[in-house]
């Protein structure tokens, strides 16, 4: 990281979008090094900014569960885009970095776990259809609404009942899934 201060004090361009589609303040983030997030934003980096392919620097901290980093940002990015950069890291964690460590984090800051995906699916209904089940485990524990329905009218109690989840079936059951 001793070159990245370098090249910042040689003052390189601290919100350049290489074709990677992340800025350098995102990938400060996603390495969870806050002294170099410190020194971008110290310079100008845009704690707003997002790619078309890529989350906003506080979704990929809230994602990855790096609280110090979150601490930081939060009081830094526009209040009017804080809850869709919350619901990005949702969908970050569930299908990006698969962190259950994300989960909780966001599940704590009361980041909205139900968030519709573009198909209508919830993140704990997208993580059964994925065969991501200790995602689905974890978004159970933490209070995903388990009787969600689809837009076919599926939930996640008969979602992993046709997956011959067992584990996940009892513990859908253990808070109140519903069959239907």
């Amino acid at each position: 990281m001793n070159i990245a201060h370098l090249l910042i004090d040689y003052g390189a361009d601290v919100n350049i979008d290489p074709d990677l589609d992340m800025t350098p303040l995102m990938l400060a983030v996603h390495l969870n090094n806050l002294q170099l997030v410190k020194k971008l934003i110290d310079r100008g980096a845009d704690v707003n900014a997002a790619g078309k392919e890529s989350n906003s620097p506080l979704s990929i901290a809230a994602s990855e569960g790096y609280k110090k980093i979150y601490d930081y940002l939060l009081p830094l990015v526009n209040p009017n885009y804080i809850n869709e950069f919350l619901e990005e890291g949702v969908w970050c964690a569930i299908t990006g970095n698969q962190s259950l460590i994300g989960i909780e984090f966001l599940a704590s800051v009361n980041a909205n776990l139900n968030c519709g995906y573009f198909n209508g699916d919830t993140p704990l209904i997208k993580t059964i259809i994925g065969k991501r089940f200790s995602l689905a485990k974890k978004l159970i524990e933490v209070g995903a609404d388990v009787n969600f329905k689809t837009r076919e009218g599926l939930t996640a109690l008969s979602l992993a009942k046709a997956e011959n989840h067992d584990e996940i079936v009892q513990a859908l059951l253990n808070v109140g899934a519903i069959y239907e």
